[in-house]
């Protein structure tokens, strides 16, 4: 994953399940210290697992509010409207991580 090509794993792991993906680890995603990474792969990484936190608690609002970072739109307006906006913000991610990749 920090290798400059490492970006194309997190790829297959998140984009090629057809209906479920499983992900077991012994991480927090705060636990992964990114911030000096020149490379995409290791950040992207750790908004991947503090989204899949987000589902899994079932916390709507977080995980809104990563896809929203992910994809540069404001989130200021905490409208129903712009919560229905979750599984397009979640194709687009996902979209815009195979276009990185």
């Amino acid at each position: 994953m920090p290798k400059e090509d490492g970006e194309n794993k997190l790829n297959v792991t998140a984009s090629r399940a057809e209906k479920k993906t499983y992900l077991t680890t012994s991480i927090e995603p705060e636990d992964l210290r990114v911030e000096n990474s020149k490379n995409k792969g290791p950040k992207l990484l750790r908004e991947y697992l503090k989204y899949v936190r987000a589902i899994s608690n079932v916390n709507e609002n977080e995980a809104c509010e990563i896809l929203y970072a992910l994809s540069g739109i404001s989130s200021n307006s905490k409208s129903k409207a712009n919560r229905c906006l979750t599984a397009y913000l979640k194709r687009r991610f996902l979209k815009n991580l195979k276009a990185v990749l």
